[in-house]
């Protein structure tokens, strides 16, 4: 998280007394690394079960931009009953920045839509684009930019793709364009600052170590990204299969 109980940053903190979880009321460890932006973490099994897990560069990065274009980030709202904490939110707009695929965005993203009207969901275009997209025959599209199972969360929650310096929305069947609306616009700004600088003062511009908003995933990612290739493997044998029994059938 990038703000404690008392709404600061690591950077603004008084060192002389502690800085609590906004969820738990724990105390918090100001994490002050080299490569991953200035953060609050729990003290490890030290979380409550509301506090959300650790979030990767990208995620802190987002809500970083996002509170310094003058957003409230990381706000906290009861719907229905149920307590939701915001990434961004301004005059009655939400963002929310999706890195790992969750089945609590389902009803989280109702009941917001409830109350305010929409929210829009940013997916990680690293973490969950096709090795083997394509780019269209013609114009500036994309063709299968993501997963299956990050494609069926997109249907189901909209937005847009965040894959390095671009955005992408899907047009149709899984054909992505950036897209052209007013929404997209102020995003386009931030994209533009997303690599410009880094946001830390240790790790000078251009060291190896600043690739790590490409590269932020663990074992697990590595094992998907590698079945995901076989996947496409497997999809690109069948559609080969099709396409020769069709000619064959003519």
């Amino acid at each position: 998280m990038l703000l404690n109980k008392d709404r600061r940053r690591v950077q603004e903190w008084d060192t002389k007394w502690p800085s609590l979880c906004p969820e738990c009321n724990k105390e918090l460890i100001a994490k002050r690394g080299e490569i991953v932006i200035w953060h609050w973490a729990h003290y490890p099994g030290h979380g409550g079960q509301g506090c959300g897990g650790p979030e990767t560069a990208w995620h802190l990065r987002w809500k970083e931009l996002h509170h310094e274009a003058g957003w409230e980030i990381e706000k906290a709202v009861i719907v229905d009953d149920q307590n939701y904490r915001l990434d961004a939110f301004k005059d009655g707009i939400i963002r929310e920045f999706v890195h790992s695929l969750d089945d609590s965005y389902f009803p989280k993203d109702a009941a917001l839509c409830k109350k305010y009207g929409d929210s829009l969901w940013l997916f990680d275009g690293v973490k969950f684009a096709r090795h083997y997209r394509r780019p269209c025959s013609q114009g500036a599209g994309m063709r299968r930019l993501l997963k299956a199972k990050a494609l069926d969360f997109y249907n189901k929650l909209g937005g847009y793709v965040h894959s390095r310096h671009k955005l992408w929305r899907m047009w149709k069947d899984n054909v992505w364009y950036p897209p052209r609306d007013l929404y997209a616009d102020d995003l386009y700004k931030m994209v533009a600052h997303f690599y410009a600088k880094p946001p830390y003062t240790v790790v000078p511009a251009g060291d190896p170590r600043l690739h790590y908003l490409d590269d932020f995933y663990d074992d697990d990612d590595i094992k998907e990204a590698q079945q995901d290739v076989r996947d496409d493997d497997i999809e690109d044998a069948q559609l080969s299969t099709c396409g020769a029994a069709t000619i064959k059938e003519g």
